[in-house]
């Protein structure tokens, strides 16, 4: 008679867990299937009420952007504009990149992308500054290069939908000069 060791333990706690995950996606993946279809019924209520289940921890940010943009198109449909502006806010944070492909929304819900996009750059630009420099004085020279170089390319974004004295001339010398440090310290590191 076999008796379980430690590792016929461990092989069965990984499956189980295995198994778990993948279960828990496939299920939030159908029910963000459900919210779609309850959406294109126009039955917006349920919808929501759907995508409010759908808060796994373990979602990816690609997961969480696509169910923010339904709670997003659903929250227009009812015409509760300054709740889906605050979701489009929490989507911006999490990616400030982020932009709908015109053919995924309508030119209402893509002004207001824009729109919520125009007013939260610079505050999303400064956080973005402040995180790359704690970065840099950590030391972390690498990780900080990337980290200006995100910022100045959406800095350089940014100047697309705005005037020169609105954008952010001050900032966009210093990352550009921190990008230029950390690049240099890294190589010397090398």
């Amino acid at each position: 008679m076999r008796t379980w060791g430690a590792f016929d333990r461990w092989l069965g706690s990984l499956l189980l867990i295995v198994c778990v995950l993948v279960t828990s996606d496939a299920a939030a993946q159908e029910s963000l299937a459900d919210a779609k279809r309850l959406y294109g019924s126009a039955e917006f209520n349920q919808a929501l009420d759907a995508l409010d289940r759908l808060r796994p921890s373990g979602s990816s940010r690609t997961d969480t952007i696509e169910i923010d943009q339904y709670r997003v198109f659903c929250l227009f449909a009812l015409n509760r504009v300054t709740e889906a502006e605050g979701v489009i806010e929490k989507i911006l944070w999490s990616d400030p990149s982020y932009r709908p492909t015109p053919a995924e929304v309508s030119p209402r819900i893509n002004d207001a992308f824009r729109d919520v996009r125009r007013r939260m750059l610079p505050l999303v630009t400064r956080e973005l500054y402040r995180a790359a420099k704690e970065t840099f004085d950590r030391r972390e020279y690498a990780q900080a290069a990337t980290e200006f170089t995100h910022l100045i390319a959406l800095m350089e974004e940014d100047t697309t939908n705005r005037t020169e004295s609105e954008v952010y001339p001050d900032l966009r010398v210093l990352a550009a000069g921190f990008l230029e440090l950390s690049l240099a310290r890294g190589a010397e590191r090398d």
